[in-house]
């Protein structure tokens, strides 16, 4: 083999190599977002700060969020989502939100990474999702559990606005 063909095959063997790393973030969709006042997520609220989301580290089920401190060195909460989907695509991430009834900080309601279409909708606790429903005038996909570790088969409906 001569000298450009052992080149060639170094770099091709770095590049396979590399792959898993160069498409981590884009498997789990880790995303770095900063809030400057307080929002709710599901069963909790966030104080302003740094943040990161990314989807669990699962095969199987593509719909489980998790959300990290700015370091990822502490868990701090797991939510159940539903896929939702958007026509026109963005190069960057969006966070869409729920209105809230005045003195609660606003929902998320789904999270969409960079040059995706599908994006994670948020299921909330009945109580909250019946708040949102009343002041969007929106059905709101609900979820009831226990224990987190009932998440995987955990029924999502969805609650209507009152009428």
């Amino acid at each position: 083999m001569n000298r450009l063909g052992v080149i060639a095959a170094g770099i091709g063997l770095t590049i396979v190599a590399s792959a898993p790393f160069v498409h981590a973030d884009v498997w789990n969709k880790r995303t770095v977002f900063t809030i400057d006042r307080p929002i709710q997520v599901p069963n909790m609220v966030l104080p302003a700060g740094k943040y990161v989301l990314r989807l669990q580290e699962s095969a199987s089920d593509r719909h489980i969020v998790q959300i990290y401190n700015a370091t990822e060195q502490h868990l701090i909460t797991t939510i159940f989502a539903m896929p939702d989907y958007r026509l026109k695509l963005s190069g960057r991430t969006l966070l869409t939100f729920w209105e809230m009834p005045p003195g609660q900080p606003p929902a998320l309601r789904a999270w969409f990474y960079p040059g995706d279409n599908f994006g994670q909708e948020f299921a909330y606790p009945e109580t909250v999702a019946r708040q949102i429903a009343a002041v969007s005038h929106n059905p709101v996909p609900t979820i009831e559990m226990k224990k987190s570790r009932q998440m995987a088969t955990a029924k999502i409906t969805s609650t209507v606005p009152p009428q």
